[in-house]
């Protein structure tokens, strides 16, 4: 167990008080930055706590074998000492060194085990406390986005809201009925505007030289017709009325 890990033991486990100190001030932005923390806090605690069950897997495996040792030597001690020959008391102290050199390791191994385990089990609790939350952060950041979009619309549908009565605040003294019967009586002009230009353009204009012209034509016609009638058999002629300043 280093110092690293016992660090980030300590992180984890004040996790819970910071994420209190930010959740309170209700802001994406902060609450996103401390998912971020801890998924990386809790991505590294992972990887903390597997190194901490690998340790604790090897020191019982490392107390098992001082243990077997320790039996070991024990018995080999107690058989130089009941073969009833003194020339090999030397090999029972020799034995009794040796083991006492694996029961002071076994004595240590054990306290690493029982350190190892404590640390293990706490970083496992404070990795269930940060996971948990973790999510609330999580769910507390969706709340916050969907309030923060039922704010933008409600502020836009309230701005659309003050712009139709300012609207509506503006025409309050001009009658709608008043303006209706304005574009009937345009649209109605139009129309017959509309008419007397289809009616002029079908009729072909005359020019008043083309008037003068037919108006002479017909003044020859009646000149003509009366000299004929003149000039009929039977006829009595027409004498002509002096003009003035002739005599009778």
């Amino acid at each position: 167990m280093d110092l690293i890990s016992k660090g980030r033991l300590a992180i984890l486990s004040n996790l819970h008080a910071l994420a209190d100190a930010v959740v309170a001030q209700d802001t994406a932005g902060a609450i996103k930055q401390l998912i971020r923390d801890a998924e990386t806090n809790i991505k590294a605690g992972k990887n903390d706590l597997a190194s901490s069950t690998g340790t604790v897997a090897i020191l019982r495996e490392d107390i098992d074998t001082l243990r077997a040792s320790i039996a070991s030597a024990q018995a080999d001690i107690d058989l130089f000492i009941n073969d009833g020959d003194p020339s090999n008391d030397e090999e029972a102290v020799k034995g009794q060194l040796a083991m006492s050199q694996d029961m002071a390791k076994l004595e240590a191994k054990q306290l690493e085990l029982d350190a190892s385990i404590q640390f293990e089990q706490a970083l496992r609790n404070a990795l269930d406390v940060a996971t948990t939350r973790h999510q609330e952060f999580v769910s507390k950041l969706g709340s916050i986005e969907n309030q923060a979009r039922v704010t933008v619309t409600k502020e836009r549908l309230a701005a659309s809201m003050e712009q139709l009565a300012g609207i509506a605040g503006t025409g309050a003294n001009v009658s709608v009925d008043n303006l209706m019967e304005g574009l009937r009586k345009r649209a109605a002009t139009a129309d017959a505007k509309l008419k007397q230009a289809m009616t002029d353009s079908a009729q072909p204009r005359q020019s008043a030289a083309m008037i003068r012209a037919r108006q002479a034509i017909e003044a020859r016609r009646t000149q003509l017709a009366g000299k004929a009638s003149d000039a009929a058999p039977g006829s009595v002629p027409k004498v002509a009325a002096p003009t003035a300043g002739q005599s009778e």
